[in-house]
């Protein structure tokens, strides 16, 4: 009987941790104010920050750098901060307490 209940919530909680998403929101668009950059991801501060609910820290965004796919969005904060042109971004889910930057906008 204990060996059941057990293996019960074992599926009771596997099924609650398969079934997690990351919403999908879009930040409004604004001239980068900050950058910093390390050796695994960039943090981005723009002129104009929104809350992103499911973050606990909201005074940045995150780009990771784990595929070099990341990189021609990288340039592309590159060049609008240097050319003090707008971004967007869409953003999924949180790294470091931060929302993280899945797509670069140039507005």
């Amino acid at each position: 009987m204990i060996v059941k209940i057990k293996y019960l919530l074992m599926l009771v909680l596997h099924s609650l941790v398969s079934n997690t998403v990351n919403a999908t929101s879009y930040s409004s668009a604004g001239a980068i104010d900050k950058m910093t950059t390390g050796k695994d991801f960039a943090r981005v501060r723009l002129d104009a920050m929104e809350s992103y609910e499911e973050c606990e820290k909201q005074d940045w965004y995150i780009l990771e750098f784990g595929s070099s796919a990341r990189l021609p969005m990288y340039s592309m904060l590159l060049a609008a901060k240097a050319s003090k042109q707008k971004v967007s971004f869409q953003l999924q889910g949180c790294k470091h307490g931060y929302a993280v930057i899945t797509h670069v906008y140039n507005n």
